[in-house]
């Protein structure tokens, strides 16, 4: 059976963070890129904005992580009453919970699930500890989620660790899903190593729109575009700024350690916060290279290195995760060593200094953005992955 040649009803399944974030966008992108392909699309949607900081919040929160009986009940009804050809489920967690998938497989239907973090192998979802990368779960040792208290809150470390430590015991993924998603070779690889099969894991890499014209110019300054928190590695790009005075960078994002990293900033550092769309555009019109200074593994191409290269921006990444499979060394930009800002700083003032270089560079970026990562080329791999869940589901 050809992707697309059945008639496409898709449910939906999305909890979102309290936080915009990468996942967030990926997931409206998907759901937009569906209806305007004509897809009948149903989102089964719960948010984790409202929810309070009291305790007995976060001990509702805890329970329906771990499987939630009223969400099981609630996706039983939702699937009778629309029938969809296919089950697309993102983060489940904390009030949907691993139930939702249960529910749809045991009525029948095909299940996909797309793991956009390390939440298949990580309670905390983000491989790290103390500012470093942590493995200590990887494979079932999610006690030292406890041990550790990676959440700085011993009660909430608990409740991560028995979420995942089920999910992983029950096979509520695994067992659930006909097929698991991710958005690079690295996470696939890491979760074959993990135990997922690998004959039910299949890539999908992530799209973005590609503007009319790239940007012109060699451009006056240094972008990082994302969330402040610590697994994004500011501090380490903040670093490598203070040894280049002569190097104008702007920051762009919100976060819980936005006011820290301000307050520790060097002069030549400004602070955008938060801006829209508009305003972003042009200001990777105006810069010479984005910078993804990740601590930590990104599982996908980060969305804001497609973006930057879509305007004909080249990526200065950490090499780590994913970022490899989207930045080619000295084709599209360049790596660093994760966490080093020495190495940072040498590979910044390589690219300060040659505008020609870099240029070419930020051509050969938007033209790689043109051949891996269109809506086009994102959807007919969907509907592929679609077409071998349903047939799976059928054996």
């Amino acid at each position: 059976m050809e992707p697309g040649a059945w008639p496409l009803r898709v449910l939906t399944i999305f909890n979102e963070q309290r936080a915009f974030g990468g996942e967030e966008q990926a997931v409206r992108s998907t759901v937009e890129l569906l209806r305007f392909r004509g897809v009948d699309t149903e989102v089964l949607h719960a948010s984790s904005r409202d929810l309070s900081d009291g305790l007995a919040t976060k001990v509702r929160a805890a329970a329906s992580g771990i499987y939630s009986v009223s969400s099981h009940r609630h996706a039983v009804s939702v699937v009778r009453s629309f029938d969809p050809d296919v089950v697309h489920a993102h983060n489940v967690y904390p009030l949907l919970s691993p139930s939702v998938l249960a529910a749809c497989r045991q009525k029948g239907y095909p299940v996909v699930f797309t793991a956009h973090s390390q939440i298949l192998t990580c309670p905390t979802w983000y491989n790290l500890y103390d500012g470093n990368i942590c493995e200590r779960c990887f494979g079932g040792g999610e006690f030292a989620c406890v041990v550790q208290n990676c959440r700085d809150n011993i009660f909430e470390s608990i409740a991560y660790a028995a979420r995942s430590a089920t999910a992983r015991k029950l096979g509520l993924f695994s067992r659930n899903a006909h097929v698991i998603v991710v958005g690079s070779e690295f996470m696939r690889e890491r979760l074959q190593r993990a135990g997922y099969e690998g004959n039910r894991i299949a890539v999908l890499r992530s799209f973005v729109e590609l503007p009319d014209t790239p940007k012109r110019g060699e451009g006056d300054r240094v972008l990082y575009v994302g969330r402040l928190s610590p697994e994004k590695g500011v501090h380490v790009l903040l670093e490598a700024a203070r040894s280049l005075p002569d190097i104008p960078f702007h920051i762009v994002g919100t976060g819980p350690g936005a006011s820290a990293l301000d307050r520790s900033s060097p002069p030549n550092v400004t602070f955008e916060g938060f801006i829209d769309d508009v305003s972003l555009s042009a200001l990777y019109r105006r810069a010479r290279v984005l910078v993804v200074p990740s601590v930590t593994y990104e599982t996908s191409g980060p969305y804001v290195a497609l973006e930057a290269m879509a305007h004909g921006l080249p990526v200065l990444g950490s090499r780590m995760g994913a970022v490899p499979e989207t930045v080619t060394d000295g084709e599209t930009g360049l790596l660093f060593d994760p966490g080093d800002a020495a190495d940072l700083a040498r590979r910044l003032r390589r690219m300060w200094d040659d505008p020609v270089s870099s240029m070419e560079m930020g051509r050969k970026a938007r033209s790689s953005v043109f051949e891996y990562h269109t809506a086009d080329r994102f959807y007919d791999t969907l509907m592929e992955i679609y077409s071998e869940a349903r047939e799976l589901a059928r054996g």
